[in-house]
């Protein structure tokens, strides 16, 4: 909405967007194959193919909550809202570019 700020209700559909990006086969779920799909499979801050792999390995187990291989979107949302109230910090129900920053960076 250009307000400068990301409302509850933007991270959530963005959180949507995203997995229906990743869920390359459209069942639903995602495996740890699909969650480098979309997004996060272009982004290599961590130098090296294998830390990459580490990286979204360790990303898909923490949101993986019933730990059977695979992430539903009841699993992916509920760990991105999480993360949203994570960096909210001063509570005021939206998150704005410098608790993003900062939340990041983490």
């Amino acid at each position: 909405d250009q307000s400068g700020d990301i409302s509850a209700e933007e991270a959530a559909a963005h959180a949507e967007l995203m997995f229906a990006t990743m869920d390359v086969n459209g069942d639903g779920g995602l495996v740890t194959d699909e969650m480098g799909a979309g997004r996060m499979g272009m982004m290599n801050p961590w130098g090296t193919p294998q830390l990459m792999k580490d990286h979204h390995a360790a990303r898909f187990a923490a949101k993986d909550a019933d730990s059977n291989g695979t992430v539903t979107m009841a699993e992916f949302l509920a760990a991105e809202k999480a993360q949203y109230d994570a960096a909210d910090t001063d509570g005021d129900g939206k998150v704005s570019p410098w608790e993003l920053r900062a939340a990041m960076w983490q």
